[in-house]
């Protein structure tokens, strides 16, 4: 499907002036495109705050070996989610701290896992600043009953045959409406898509649709 030239443009100004340490939006934006990185950064945003909590709390207890590998394992984890949305630095970071972990390099571990919880920090609290803002800078929604079916059917539709663009597509116009009733389900598939539960969307809407 091509964008008409007024949507476009549109994705383009989505990060006009806004500039972030530790994350490189320019490839970013290259390898998605302006939107579907938005929502990448979104997804990241969500999730972010309980992977360095999870740091925080293992690096703690380190000198436990079962505590050691789940913190190897919790920094594999992290150094991938910030590679996927191309802040390499703080990956890079995570990546020394898993090698770290790995090799049982404790005091590495000791003296750098706090900068790695601070950077990573300080961009999800400039992310969450940006996205608080556009939200806001798109005032208030428009109201409806209850979720349109049709788009519902979309959304089955596309999980089924994994067509996450078109699912996505299909969420935001339902996350565009603020509902009299139903819109849980609207947040509950939100969660789903964002964490790639697939089977229960399924599920759900397959029970709720009659299909």
């Amino acid at each position: 499907m091509r964008m008409s030239k007024e949507a476009s443009e549109s994705a383009a100004d989505i990060f006009e002036g806004f500039v972030v340490e530790n994350l490189d939006l320019q490839r970013g934006q290259k390898s998605f495109t302006p939107e579907v990185y938005a929502d990448v950064l979104r997804a990241w945003c969500k999730h972010a705050p309980a992977g360095l909590e999870q740091l925080r709390a293992l690096a703690g207890e380190i000198s436990d070996a079962v505590k050691l590998r789940e913190y190897v394992i919790a920094a594999h984890g992290f150094k991938g989610s910030c590679c996927g949305i191309c802040a390499d630095d703080i990956g890079k970071l995570a990546e020394a701290l898993e090698h770290a972990g790995r090799e049982g390099n404790l005091a590495f571990i000791e003296e750098n896992n706090a900068s790695l919880i601070e950077k990573a920090s300080a961009l999800h609290s400039a992310l969450a600043e940006f996205f608080a803002a556009r939200t806001a800078d798109k005032g208030a929604k428009s109201k409806a009953s209850s979720p349109d079916p049709a788009l519902l059917a979309e959304v089955l539709t596309a999980c089924k045959q994994f067509k996450s663009s078109v699912m996505e597509d299909a969420l935001q116009k339902l996350e565009s409406f603020e509902y009299e009733s139903g819109g849980d389900l609207v947040s509950w598939l939100r969660d789903q898509i964002d964490n790639l539960e697939y089977d229960a969307i399924q599920e759900r809407l397959g029970e709720m649709l009659g299909t």
